[in-house]
């Protein structure tokens, strides 16, 4: 990494026996930057107008005068609650703002850095510069966790400008894990990448000081007995008065101790109340507050103390923990924010519940009578505090900077851009746009295809027969991808020949993979050989690829097989040192959403969705698994692509977006020590509005064809009767086979017989369809084992089940969804999916009309139910509706109208499964 100059905007930065945890960190870091050949110039507080900078080993500092207008308007009554904490943001910010404008005009930035508090200024108008964020923590997150405390319209205010920087910032760094998911909450998951770099101590050898202590500290370092240690403000929010109400109970049992508390009083906890609390619970005589002590004289405070005690409501990170356990002194803290990822509990230290002064006195008095627990865990500590040494912390911080100054994901036109495609199609389906961009100016772009083998025919299982109906052959798909890309302005194409995992099969010849569900669950031991084949293949592809060339992965949003394949060689190649980026797999990508997950960034490009849609039309074969027609398909990239875009005077660009992973994340990902997942969470869909016709659909038979998957093969249809389904089987690419205990032996095309006992050979249908039998089956487990039987790998069992239907008087009993599943699942089947059809009410009810007026009146039974049931639950789902759009609702009545009654209610179930490959394969 180059020389570069970096800003680092702060509202506080040390001097002499001063400064918070914050500016303590951004000196150190300052420092280090400075010792690895880098420029480092920090804008603080406390200037006097002259703006005149100092040196601090070679640190540049500059003062401000961030103006005092906040302190004027806090003079009016009512005005410190209501809008002081806000007008001080944007006083601080503005201030911050104009020195780093001075500054650039003779110095320019390469990158800026900045806490949440004055940061919104240099968000919204540093223009080229980069802004990183690093988050330590505000008053509004702390107060939020203190049960004692009020959260203002003044604090509420102040963070939502504090908001605005966060989200315009090039990306966020968190001290710890805990505190990135409670911000990536609060902003609602629309923010920028975050990284997890913990805050830092300086490896330096710790000497005493040579300063003569104030006559507070003197007194505890001269005290007999164990002392126990607090730094820290004198804050609510820190669970002080917890801490004092700990400190009465410890006394009880270990009478000899002291409590040292050093810290300055702070507003939450004011001194008149401190006495109020110490008088009461007589501490006087064994309780010591030493004021604000200076920094150089916590090293002996520390030498001194037996344990350290750190009781918060929350903590973004836990410095002064840090700083205890790298003194090799065990930490009694509270079990909250981030605080049990710095201290390990039993380990380190003891991590109790916050706000219990019982739990907390009794981990201090455990550690205070037991010198065995005390030394180990202050052996361990100190090892622990080793990884925190800003050393260690260095390379990932510079590794960040380098990404957040990287500013074009185009490059230089002579750098070659790959990208791997797991089958033909997705390369254009996920990045097609970003590809015809490169192609357009002039880049070096290639796309190698490389799962594109697979037998066409009716060779493979019956799921393959399927994907062949549902996308066509390979040999079609193969000369799309050609189509398609050259249509996007790609002339280097390769398409590997290996094979598709549907068609992928063991040393036996059996497939591997033979339902949805295998394809996205965990890659079976027989396909270990494809990993090794594929990752041989690629060292030797990339032996003649150039260093400079970024490679181009799929994430595997989904889980598909081929993709994790892919996934998981990229990981391990980003740790061996190539340059690779990710792409979104699409359409996969539109049921997830990005999940806060440290070590991955991501960036958007701006595209042409004409151009891309005009490749993926191309694809004259996928269209119709793609949603049916170019229309749709249209409004779904396009909603897709807009959805992701930046808004710019009420429109928005529509982009795509592309990931990198940081080294060390990769070799965590490729070392197998975490799951090597892409950073998504599936989504969680909220119910919309035209979800109620999900209700009104159960008003009405639901019929085979909406179930039924396309394929080619047998399809026995068990009870066909007069063969009513057989128009809609073959449309679905089947031959029809009837089964019924009533066919003549002379029909041809209908088998007479019983399910429980088809006359059929093992594996010898492709699908198997029971409509309205399994009701009038004594031994439903004997025919689901019987279908299974019959069926080939990958064979779709479909039927349904009227199981509140009594007209005919000889059913044998319902079977509720959960039963259903249950028995499917039982019988090894996979895909399983449980379908409401007809409610049970409209059931009920043609039951009833055709035993009181005959059979002609039975069609008045769908009138009736929906003329009873509509008006209420369209009643409860459209409360539910508008308490959602008020923000009152969490739309629990829409989703129960829309998903859970159907089925409460259904008086006709209607199931599709598909017989797996076997198990252990």
């Amino acid at each position: 990494m180059t020389s570069m100059h970096f800003g680092f905007l702060s509202l506080d930065y040390p001097t002499a026996g001063s400064g918070s945890g914050v500016g303590s960190q951004i000196r150190l870091l300052a420092r280090e930057l400075v010792k690895a050949g880098h420029r480092a110039t920090v804008v603080a507080l406390g200037g006097d107008g002259t703006f005149t900078p100092v040196q601090d080993e070679g640190v540049q500092v500059y003062r401000m005068n961030p103006g005092n207008i906040h302190w004027y308007v806090s003079r009016f009554p009512g005005m410190n609650s209501m809008i002081v904490t806000a007008i001080r943001e944007l006083e601080y910010s503005k201030a911050v703002w104009s020195a780093v404008r001075a500054i650039q005009k003779t110095e320019p930035f390469d990158l800026l850095e900045g806490t949440e508090t004055g940061a919104v200024c240099a968000a919204l108008w540093s223009g080229k510069v980069p802004l990183v964020i690093r988050l330590h923590g505000e008053e509004f997150t702390f107060q939020k966790y203190t049960p004692q405390l009020k959260m203002t319209f003044a604090l509420r205010l102040s963070r939502m400008i504090q908001k605005v920087a966060l989200r315009h910032s090039r990306v966020l760094i968190s001290p710890s894990l805990s505190h990135l998911r409670e911000i990536s909450r609060e902003l609602d998951g629309a923010h920028p990448p975050i990284e997890v770099i913990p805050n830092s101590v300086a490896s330096v050898e710790r000497q005493l000081s040579e300063s003569v202590p104030c006559p507070e500290v003197r007194a505890v370092l001269d005290s007999q007995g164990p002392v126990v240690l607090y730094t820290g403000r004198l804050d609510k929010r820190k669970g002080v008065p917890t801490l004092l109400e700990a400190a009465a109970l410890v006394h009880r049992t270990v009478p000899e101790c002291r409590f040292a508390l050093a810290g300055a009083p702070h507003s939450t906890f004011r001194k008149a109340e401190i006495d109020e609390t110490v008088d009461r619970l007589h501490l006087r005589e064994f309780v010591h507050f030493l004021g604000h002590v200076r920094h150089e004289e916590l090293a002996p405070l520390y030498d001194r103390a037996v344990v350290t005690v750190l009781p918060s409501y929350y903590e973004t990170f836990g410095l002064s923990a840090l700083e205890s356990m790298d003194f090799g002194v065990p930490v009694v803290a509270s079990a909250s924010g981030s605080l049990p990822e710095v201290v390990a509990d039993g380990v380190t230290g003891l991590l109790v519940p916050p706000g219990d002064a019982a739990a907390l006195a009794g981990a201090i008095t455990r550690l205070l009578q037991n010198a065995q627990e005390r030394g180990e865990m202050s052996r361990r500590a100190r090892e622990s505090a080793q990884h925190y040494h800003v050393e260690q912390q260095m390379p990932k911080t510079l590794q960040l900077y380098e990404w957040a100054t990287s500013r074009d994901l185009h490059e230089s036109p002579e750098v070659e851009h790959i990208f791997f495609s797991p089958h033909p199609d997705d390369a254009v389906l996920s990045c097609g746009g970003f590809i015809a961009s490169l192609a357009a100016r002039h880049g070096k772009v290639r796309v190698v295809t490389v799962f594109a083998s697979g037998p066409g025919g009716e060779h493979g299982s019956a799921f393959t027969r399927h994907l062949q109906s549902k996308w066509g052959v390979s040999a079609e798909r193969k000369q799309e991808d050609l189509y398609a890309l050259r249509a996007l302005g790609v002339e280097r194409l390769e398409q590997w020949d290996f094979t598709d995992a549907p068609w992928r099969a063991d040393d036996g010849g059996r497939p591997l993979y033979s339902s949805y569900e295998e394809l996205s669950g965990p890659v079976k031991g027989a396909d270990a050989c494809t990993t090794d084949a594929l990752r041989s293949f690629l060292q030797a592809f990339l032996r003649k690829v150039p260093d400079s060339a970024i490679l181009y992965f799929p994430l595997s949003i989904g889980g598909h097989v081929d993709h994790r394949h892919l996934f998981q060689i990229s990981l391990q190649l980003r740790a061996a040192g190539k340059r690779i980026r990710f792409y979104e797999d699409w359409p996969y990508t539109e049921v997830y959403t990005p999940a806060p997950v440290p070590g991955w960034f991501s960036r958007t490009v701006p595209i042409d969705t004409e151009k891309k849609l005009g490749a993926i039309q191309k694809y004259a074969s996928q269209i119709p698994g793609l949603g049916g027609g170019s229309e749709l398909l249209r409004r779904r990239l396009e909603r897709f692509t807009h959805r992701r875009g930046v808004r710019d005077k009420g429109t928005s660009h529509a982009v795509e977006r592309y990931w990198e992973v940081s080294s060390s994340k990769a070799e965590e990902l490729s070392a197998g020590t975490t799951a090597a997942k892409p950073p998504f969470d599936r989504m969680v869909v909220r119910p919309r509005l035209k979800d109620f016709s999900e209700f009104v659909h159960t008003l009405s038979w639901r019929e085979l064809e909406s179930c039924l998957p396309v394929g080619r093969g047998t399809c026995v249809d068990v009870g066909c009767g007069s063969g009513r389904h057989r128009t809609t089987i073959e449309d679905r690419g089947y031959r029809w086979l009837g089964v019924d205990r009533g066919a003549s032996p002379q029909q041809s095309d209908c088998v007479p017989a019983d399910f429980d006992s088809l006359p059929f050979a093992d594996a010898s249908a492709a699908a198997v369809v029971a409509w309205q039998v399994m009701e009038y089956i004594p031994r439903v487990e004997r025919a689901v084992r019987e279908a299974s039987r019959i069926l080939e790998t990958g064979g779709v069992f479909c039927g349904s089940v009227s199981y509140l239907e009594p007209t005919h008087g000889r059913t044998y009993g319902g079977i509720s969804p959960l039963g259903l599943r249950t028995l499917l699942e039982d019988g090894g089947f996979k895909d399983v999916q449980i379908l409401p059809g007809l409610s049970g009410f409209s059931l009920m009810a043609w039951t009833w009309i055709r035993r009181l007026a005959g059979p002609w009146a039975g069609r008045l039974a769908l009138v009736l139910t929906a003329g009873i049931m509509l008006p209420p639950m369209a009643a409860r789902f459209l409360i539910s509706w508008i308490a959602v759009k008020i923000g009152i609702g969490t739309g629990h009545g829409m989703k129960w109208v829309a998903q859970q009654a159907p089925l409460e209610f259904a008086g006709q179930l209607v199931f599709v499964a598909r017989k797996p490959a076997q198990q252990g394969k």
